[in-house]
């Protein structure tokens, strides 16, 4: 692209431009500059005999994790900001089950896929299907863990022919750490085109179904079982003198909450928890939205069901809406990090 100059008709590339200026003759030129911002570029002109450069940063960030992204934060302890990054691995606890690994048996009108795996520990899972289909029709699916946990669905065709597609299935319940079996029936033949199934995953979610949110005293209680347990060990322990996060020997291990905020405010947060013998020490850092964090060194309390509560320090969560909160392991010096039976954040009045 070319623009005109203003002098004599000439024409000079865009990047080139230039301005008037009084005090000299002729035109000055312009140089381009790129400011990033967050995930876009703005290009700005500036004079090229300019003697100082201010430089403009703008800043966006965001506490919110998603699938195959990293978190990263500033730290702050007891409500003191110090800059660090803080890492989570969202990819953390995910079984996958690649086609190559199952078993399929192709019959006349219909096909049988099946996974013998091995899970290192209970919990719940969202069962996604990965294939990819340039079938006009839809394709059925049955699933089944052990056996039962029958769930059904129809599956449609890709969104593009030469990509893979990912479909959740439902819900699922892994109940014993040890080995498992999955089966999954197809409608049709699903092992080449025009039907292809890539693999399973199970992906981990909320331990209850239970929606979350502010009691009538503006108070979120966010108890152990409707956590999602990003893990390859920590988990959620059922039993009533336990109803904990437990088994919390790997640092990579995280917990994440959503819940929905109803009266935005400042809120003061505790967290209920135990630490059992030459176990204490672990630093670990509880994020929530607008990139606060508040970091915090575990203490032994006599044992891992010996609870006591923790004053963390105080956030704000200022708009009304979905929230998280993460709780992240740092370091772990001993045997486990500490086991949580909740997260209380109280209204600031």
């Amino acid at each position: 692209m070319k623009e005109n100059d203003g002098k004599n008709g000439n024409l000079v590339p865009s990047e080139e431009r230039r301005i008037r200026n009084p005090y000299f003759k002729g035109l000055i030129p312009l140089d381009p500059i790129t400011i990033v911002c967050g995930t876009a570029d703005m290009k700005i002109m500036i004079p090229r005999f300019c003697a100082v450069i201010t430089t403009l940063v703008i800043c966006h960030l965001t506490a919110s994790p998603s699938l195959g992204e990293e978190v990263a934060a500033k730290e702050a302890s007891a409500g003191d900001a110090s800059p660090a990054e803080i890492k989570s691995d969202n990819k953390r606890g995910v079984l996958t089950l690649n086609a190559g690994a199952g078993n399929y048996d192709e019959r006349n009108h219909f096909a049988y896929w099946n996974w013998d795996f091995e899970a290192q520990r209970p919990g719940a899972y969202e069962v996604r299907l990965v294939y990819t289909s340039v079938r006009q029709k839809k394709m059925g699916i049955q699933f089944r863990l052990d056996g039962a946990n029958i769930l059904k669905a129809y599956v449609y065709r890709s969104a593009k022919p030469d990509a893979s597609d990912e479909f959740v299935l439902g819900r699922a319940q892994i109940s014993t750490k040890g080995k498992h079996h999955i089966s999954l029936l197809t409608a049709d033949k699903s092992q080449a085109p025009p039907f292809s199934i890539k693999a399973l995953k199970l992906v981990p979610i909320q331990e209850s179904e239970e929606k979350l949110g502010q009691g009538l005293d503006g108070a979120i209680e966010l108890h152990a079982r409707d956590a999602v347990t990003h893990s390859e060990k920590m988990q959620y322990e059922i039993k009533p003198e336990k109803d904990c996060l437990g088994y919390w020997i790997h640092p990579e291990d995280w917990a994440e909450w959503d819940f929905h905020v109803s009266m935005p405010g400042k809120f003061k947060v505790s967290l209920v928890h135990g630490c059992g013998d030459q176990s204490g020490g672990s630093e670990v850092a509880l994020l929530t939205s607008g990139d606060q964090v508040l970091k915090f060194t575990v203490k032994e309390t006599g044992g891992f069901q010996k609870w006591e509560t923790l004053e963390l320090g105080t956030v704000e969560l200022g708009e009304e809406g979905a929230h998280k909160v993460v709780i992240q392991p740092l370091t772990k010096p001993g045997k486990a990090v500490m086991d949580i039976r909740k997260v209380v954040l109280t209204p600031v009045k």
